[in-house]
């Protein structure tokens, strides 16, 4: 891994702009199309809620962004983080090999041992990149967005000793 295989950038309002108005997704995973839920769309387009932990994600080679990122360090040894990839490179490798840089970043840089982070259970094909990468289902909750309630899944990593 090195320190330039990806650029992270705290967003900027245009990038949120255009992913919120812009990435649309197929299929099922239409659910995380920004515009399916005002309240959160309005929570992405504030910059102060978004604050200085959102992220837009660059790959040196890629014209589009290829993600945004956001995370919180629970304690000193967790970091909770979520990103949403833009549908362009889905299925495509890229978010395997985001998760390994994520984790690298904060590993190096942090010192962290453990991540946590909660995915829509429709998303199988997200659920499938995460356990690849050695998450574990560790419970799930409900949760009420777009317009329904919906089931999610909290997952869990741990590297090294924690």
């Amino acid at each position: 891994m090195k320190e330039d295989d990806f650029q992270f950038t705290v967003m900027e309002q245009e990038e949120a702009e255009e992913i919120a108005f812009n990435w649309k997704y197929p299929g099922i995973l239409s659910f995380y199309d920004m515009t399916k839920d005002e309240e959160e769309l309005e929570d992405f387009l504030d910059p102060q809620i978004r604050g200085q932990n959102t992220f837009t994600v660059r790959k040196p080679g890629l014209t589009e962004i290829l993600a945004f990122f956001n995370y919180d360090l629970i304690d000193n040894n967790t970091a909770e983080y979520w990103f949403g990839l833009n549908p362009l490179y889905m299925g495509k490798g890229y978010g395997k090999e985001l998760i390994d840089y994520i984790e690298w970043a904060f590993i190096t840089k942090k010192a962290v041992c453990k991540f946590v982070l909660a995915i829509a259970k429709l998303n199988q094909m997200g659920i499938k990149v995460f356990e690849k990468a050695g998450y574990e289902v560790v419970g799930h909750f409900y949760n009420k967005t777009n317009g329904g309630e919906y089931d999610f899944l909290k997952l869990e990593k741990r590297v090294g000793k924690c």
